[in-house]
């Protein structure tokens, strides 16, 4: 079984590379540049052995060539502490790594066999949860987990791993078990490898999104903030990784209705993201779409359009028009436009929009029915009553076939159109009573939880 957290080395050194790619803005800065490119070149040609070398020590691991193996870790540990230091994180990862290398050499039979059904558990969750069965996903991660404490004991980092990997499944499950489960991860992460780890920060950065997702906002604060912290610490407050994190404490605000200081939050994470990735960059895309959904919520529709704008041709670029992220940053542009009441302009990204989303996912779905609701508000906005009342009916119908008669979109785009129709007999509203479009909610920016990244 290949340790995990050789990777983190690798992806350390990439990402600290990618920091020296901008060129100065004038010639003055020649020696400043000149520097900067050579340290750039030491540090790909130090990532580039530091690859060698883990990719190496993987594979002869996998050979169960133990000796080879053992020879690499140390080697790897070697240059890995030369660079950053005693106390480095990436040093402490390789100690492990190393630790695990010559376990495994070790082992006897019996102790292999115990190996083999942890390992086999562990690939039979991560199947049995991608194609939806998920409550035996749970119980063979936690089969895996038992096979594994056997093998190594209760303190260790793939014991960590899993715990953190059934707390992430079953908070996405809304499973309160998951909190206590966080915690475990949290505490052990820390014990074996300290509290300003990657790892560590990931179990407590996911701890304060779950609790964030149940409602318990004050709470998640907390842990959102540590794991903010912890970031800047590891990576320094110019790095896209701990923008991820200002984002997550922009967005809890956000949910709090704490506008002013989401946008802080978000404003920072955007600056730093513009600068480490690249203006076109989807991530710079995300906080520009955080950020103006933080303007709307607010009320200032005019600050908002334009980072709806921009999001939205960054989405389309990278990612594609059709991307779900290309389809919201439209529908917030159209949102905010009519907010405005730039009526033609609205209504033209709107229909754009629905367009786009009748070609990618069809008209049965329920973000297709969102689209006819947006339009049906827009013109029911401008008095527009007898346009607005099918497309609020073919929306009802699309709800009601895609999530039944009592969802919560159902019956609120019942009541859209039962006011549309309301309206329309009695031609007694009028368009100064505007019904305001509900914005689609703003993205959190975190990564998505999967098997593979557990150790996040």
């Amino acid at each position: 079984m290949r340790p995990r957290l050789a990777l983190w080395l690798v992806l350390a050194i990439v990402a600290g590379c990618s920091r020296h790619a901008d060129q100065p803005a004038d010639a003055t800065a020649g020696a400043a540049t000149a520097d900067k490119q050579a340290l750039a070149e030491s540090e790909i040609a130090f990532g580039r052995e530091l690859a060698a070398l883990t990719s190496a020590a993987d594979d002869h691991q996998e050979r169960r060539y133990f000796d080879q193996a053992i020879r690499a870790r140390q080697e790897t540990l070697d240059l890995v502490q030369a660079h950053y230091g005693a106390g480095a994180w990436q040093t402490r990862s390789a100690r492990v790594a190393l630790k695990r290398s010559r376990q495994l050499a070790g082992l006897d039979p019996a102790q292999r066999q115990l190996l083999d059904a942890a390992a086999d558990a562990e690939r039979r969750a991560a199947d049995l949860w991608k194609r939806g069965r998920r409550p035996e996903a749970l119980l063979s991660i936690v089969q895996a987990r038992s096979f594994t404490t056997q093998l190594w004991g209760a303190e260790d980092h793939s014991v960590a791993n899993l715990i953190h990997q059934e707390a992430v499944w079953r908070g996405s499950l809304g499973d309160a078990a998951a909190e206590t489960l966080f915690g475990q991860a949290i505490a052990l992460r820390a014990k074996i490898f300290s509290v300003d780890h990657p790892d560590t920060i990931a179990s407590t950065n996911a701890l304060g999104l779950f609790l964030q997702t149940i409602g318990r906002r004050a709470e998640a604060e907390a842990p959102l903030r540590d794991a903010a912290a912890a970031a800047k610490a590891v990576w320094g407050d110019q790095h896209a990784e701990y923008a991820l994190h200002l984002n997550n404490l922009g967005m809890l605000y956000y949910d709090m209705g704490d506008h002013a200081r989401a946008g802080e939050f978000l404003r920072q994470a955007l600056d730093i993201r513009r600068a480490a990735l690249g203006e076109k960059h989807p991530l710079v895309a995300h906080s520009l779409f955080n950020l103006g959904s933080t303007y709307h919520a607010a009320g200032d529709s005019a600050q908002a359009a334009p980072l709806f704008r921009q999001a939205l041709t960054i989405f389309e670029s990278s990612l594609g028009a059709g991307h779900r992220m290309a389809r919201l940053a439209g529908a917030n542009l159209g949102i905010a436009l009519g907010t405005l009441r730039d009526f033609p302009a609205a209504e033209a990204v709107l229909r754009e929009d629905m367009e786009i989303t009748r070609r990618e996912l069809g008209e049965n779905r329920a973000e297709f029915a969102e689209c006819l609701t947006r339009l049906a508000i827009l013109y029911g906005n401008q008095g527009r009553y007898a346009e607005a009342q099918p497309l609020a009916d073919q929306a009802v119908a699309i709800h009601r076939a895609a999530s039944g008669a009592d969802h919560p979109a159902t019956r609120k785009t019942e009541e859209i159109a039962a006011s549309v129709r309301e309206r329309l007999n009695s031609r007694a509203g009028s368009a100064s009573t505007a019904t305001r479009i509900p914005a689609v909610p703003p993205e959190s920016g975190a990564r998505p939880a999967s098997f593979e990244g557990s150790k996040r």
